[in-house]
């Protein structure tokens, strides 16, 4: 999309200046650090946890565990990635759908007459990390008509609204680790209830998960060093790079993809298989949970203030409650895609949050969904923003807001 006149900066940024990625990266001593007690953080730290390489491939799983009779449905939200979606319906069920509004809150009555006698399971997802605000609402229902409850938890891995952990309310819990975490892959199943989900029994091939990590690398580089960090990583990084090169020889291929159309929307069969890999597994055992958690909130609520003084853009959470631990910063803007670019030109990744639909998800039907999905940007908030890195957020901030 072309931007509006008067915004393109002609001035080239500093070669110093930070790249900011839109996802955590890896330190080069992530592997070699003392563990801190080698746990995952509550609540996939227990026994009733299966690991899987996707998120989707846990829903996948869930599905298919409740063995689906033909005519059976599973509620999800109009608001979706629509990655779970094609889950849901690669498992064999079909798929109804219920209101989600503006605000990314869930319309309790249009979810109450969406039931029908077909229905076994409901989704709901906290999206960006928040707590839907009517979930015990949501719980009494599913237990009040025999229905299966499935919290969508993949923003969520460090929410703790009120000191319990979201996951912990329905009956299964799906969560992303390598959302939050600089992890080449790692998603959680969390059984609350009767119903077992198998985790993955195959491991992903090693030289995927090592050219992650170069990458990974090389990201971290030119984060702490700008562009001049490009330079860096020809010496730091691609003597590695050589030697992950040779490892076809000993480590078998990934498996073929199946073909499913559009990968953002769609539920790849390949990794259904697969489990959460030894390296993100070890990474994500002597992580800090605690510290990266505290980072992430204090980003967002430095930003978010910022945000909410100069206009222009809104959050879509202006307020960060206790123990809510976000994702990212949503911000909704009427003109994302131009806001999206003039990051861009900044070296800061953003994402026009989940702008596609999944064609088995009537758009027509949705208008509040379709605002969200062409409205909403979001912007990092990750581990990796010092204080370096979140000046020159707040510089990019206060320059769309000049321009405009």
């Amino acid at each position: 999309m072309r931007a509006r006149a008067g915004r393109m900066s002609t001035r080239p940024p500093s070669p110093r200046a930070p790249v900011v990625g839109t996802m955590p990266t890896v330190s080069p001593l992530a592997l070699a650090r003392r563990p801190l007690g080698g746990r995952l953080p509550e609540p996939i730290d227990g026994r009733r946890v299966s690991f899987h390489a996707k998120a989707r491939d846990a829903i996948w799983q869930t599905v298919r565990a409740l063995a689906p009779e033909p005519g059976e449905n599973v509620l999800l939200p109009s608001y979706n990635c629509g990655a779970e979606v094609d889950a849901v319906l690669k498992a064999a069920a079909g798929v109804r759908f219920y209101r989600v509004d503006r605000e990314t809150c869930v319309d309790l009555q249009h979810l109450r007459e969406s039931i029908d006698g077909g229905t076994r399971a409901v989704i709901v997802t906290h999206y960006f990390g928040f707590p839907q605000p009517e979930l015990q609402a949501i719980v009494e229902l599913c237990r009040a008509r025999g229905l299966l409850l499935i919290e969508d938890c993949a923003h969520a891995l460090y929410s703790s609204p009120g000191g319990r952990p979201l996951g912990t309310y329905g009956d299964i819990a799906v969560f992303s680790l390598w959302k939050t975490l600089p992890i080449p892959d790692g998603a959680a199943t969390r059984m609350n209830g009767r119903l077992r989900v198998t985790g993955g029994g195959v491991q992903p091939p090693l030289r995927r998960s090592l050219d992650w990590i170069r990458l990974s690398v090389r990201a971290r580089l030119v984060l702490r060093h700008g562009r001049a960090g490009r330079f860096l990583k020809r010496y730091a990084v691609d003597v590695a790079a050589a030697a992950v090169k040779r490892l076809p020889a000993v480590i078998p291929p990934p498996p073929p993809a199946v073909a499913s159309g559009n990968p953002h929307v769609s539920f790849d069969g390949a990794s259904a298989a697969l489990t959460m890999s030894a390296p993100a597994l070890l990474i994500a055992s002597r992580s800090d949970h605690r510290a990266i958690a505290a980072r992430r909130r204090r980003n967002y609520t430095l930003l978010a203030a910022e945000i909410r003084r100069l206009g222009g853009m809104r959050p879509l959470h202006p307020e960060l409650p206790d123990g809510v631990c976000p994702l990212c910063l949503p911000v909704v803007s009427d003109d994302a895609p131009s806001l999206q670019e003039h990051f861009a030109r900044r070296g800061i990744g953003t994402e026009l949050f989940w702008s596609e639909f999944h064609p088995a998800c009537p758009a027509g039907d949705f208008p509040d969904a379709t605002f969200l999905k062409t409205h909403v940007l979001a912007l990092p908030i990750h581990q990796d923003l010092d204080s370096p890195a979140l000046e020159h957020v707040v510089a990019a901030i206060r320059a769309w807001r000049a321009e405009t």
